[in-house]
């Protein structure tokens, strides 16, 4: 790539991230309405109450307010929006006493942090300019997707997700050093803390684990072990945790009975001013700078629920999750197993596996939730090489997919989504031992 393409690529990507940066301090000044219930969560956690079956009502310290979170009329099924795991509580307990408007500034910049993190690992995986090229073309396009601007308008933390996916597998690939082992076991401990079901990531890496040294693999899950002994041998701890799992049984209830094609519930606040938020400033910024949500719900069970007409059935939807993902591990065996286990196509599977899972999920998953695609995207382009030209046109379409919104197309997004999985999953099949990554996994 000679020398002025490379500074037009750069010129553009600063663009689109300068653009990106001032449309996401708009969007966060209509309020991120999800980040509430996190903190909130952490404020009840850190006043030793449990958050899983708190609704807000009339009369309740406003410490605990969230509009979100109030039953309405003609509701039958009263359900708690804090869903975070306790340990997510956690984190955010540190500035779960500031003022709800200085926390979602601080978060919005963690957001562009994380990002910024995700894309300085990938470049430096990336061996040469071409490769560094497709990965700031992947950066450009995920900060153009609806489901960067609904991770944003929402306050989520999805990124976290990609982030300690990459951080997690930059160290695993380096087990010449017992600190990246140390990192490696912490990031590996958080994430499933953080999303339980992310366990299903870390499995296929048992493929490799006897490359690596005992001492590297002692050392690994020493944090695994710490970080769960404490949650295990605390009777708080383990309360917290029970009260998730009976939250996320009522969530999944609630989740199934409503109708996915039924138009979002308006929510009334019962304050037009409080810790920081104004309703006169939103409703201005909403005329001023505004924003219209296009978020998909890519379920399994929503998209069957809308071609057939009729509900899933919670064990048929489980079977059939447990079958898939049966059924891709067989085949990725199979194909791998003649071509050393490389860990860049154990990264990507692993990575899909996991994504499989998620979009079996029984509860609605929302347009924010596209974006943990960034980890195995620029995994991928960090590797580009020119004969996988066609699978990255590919990946692209389904970026733009996530990008457009065409009125005569219906679920472009999902669609999107849903090749993107097709795709790396092929990918993955397809990487033969490169020898970098096999020698960083024996020594």
């Amino acid at each position: 790539m000679s020398k002025p393409v490379w500074i037009a690529l750069l010129i553009a990507f600063a663009a689109v991230a300068g653009w990106s940066v001032y449309r996401s301090i708009q969007i966060e000044r209509l309020y991120p309405s999800d980040l509430r219930n996190r903190v909130v969560g952490a404020r009840l956690q850190k006043d030793h109450a449990s958050p899983y079956f708190y609704t807000w009502s009339a009369g309740d310290p406003i410490r605990y307010y969230d509009p979100c979170n109030q039953p309405q009329p003609g509701d039958s099924l009263v359900v708690s929006n804090i869903t975070g795991t306790p340990f997510l509580h956690h984190l955010v307990e540190p500035v779960a006493d500031l003022p709800q408007r200085t926390i979602s500034r601080i978060w919005l910049w963690l957001e562009w942090a994380v990002f910024a993190a995700c894309v300085v690992i990938a470049l430096g995986m990336a061996g040469n300019p071409m490769q560094k090229a497709m990965v700031l073309g992947g950066a450009a396009l995920f900060l153009l997707t609806e489901a960067w601007l609904s991770h944003i308008a929402n306050g989520q933390y999805y990124l976290l997700v990609p982030f300690l996916a990459f951080l997690f597998y930059d160290r695993f690939r380096r087990p010449d050093n017992l600190l990246n082992a140390a990192v490696a076991g912490l990031c590996a401990i958080v994430l499933v803390l953080i999303r339980p079901n992310c366990i299903i990531f870390f499995l296929p890496f048992l493929l490799v684990i006897r490359k690596y040294p005992v001492r590297y693999i002692a050392v690994f899950f020493i944090p695994v072990v710490l970080l769960s002994g404490l949650t295990l041998a605390n009777p708080r701890e383990r309360s917290l945790w029970m009260d998730y799992k009976k939250v996320l049984g009522d969530n999944i209830r609630l989740h199934q009975s409503l109708d996915v094609n039924a138009a979002p519930r308006d929510i009334k606040g019962y304050y037009t001013d409080w810790e920081g938020w104004h309703a006169q400033d939103i409703s201005r910024q909403h005329v001023e700078h505004p924003h219209t949500a296009h978020s998909e719900n890519g379920n399994v069970f929503v998209l069957f629920s809308k071609i057939t007409h009729t509900k899933t059935n919670l064990l048929i939807l489980n079977t059939c999750a447990a079958l898939s993902l049966l059924l891709l591990t067989g085949v990725f065996l199979w194909r791998q197993k003649q071509r050393s286990y490389d860990l860049r196509a154990i990264a990507l599977f692993s990575f899909c596996l996991y994504m499989v899972a998620d979009l079996f999920s029984p509860v609605w998953r929302h347009q924010y939730y596209t974006l943990q695609w960034l980890f195995p995207v620029l995994l991928a382009a960090a590797y580009y090489e020119p004969r996988q030209r066609k699978w990255f046109m590919l990946i692209g379409l389904a970026l733009l997919l996530n990008v457009l919104n065409i009125p005569f197309v219906k679920m472009e997004h999902t669609m999107g989504e849903y090749l993107l999985l097709g795709v790396l999953i092929f990918m993955s099949y397809r990487l033969q031992a490169s020898g970098h990554e096999l020698r960083a996994a024996s020594h």
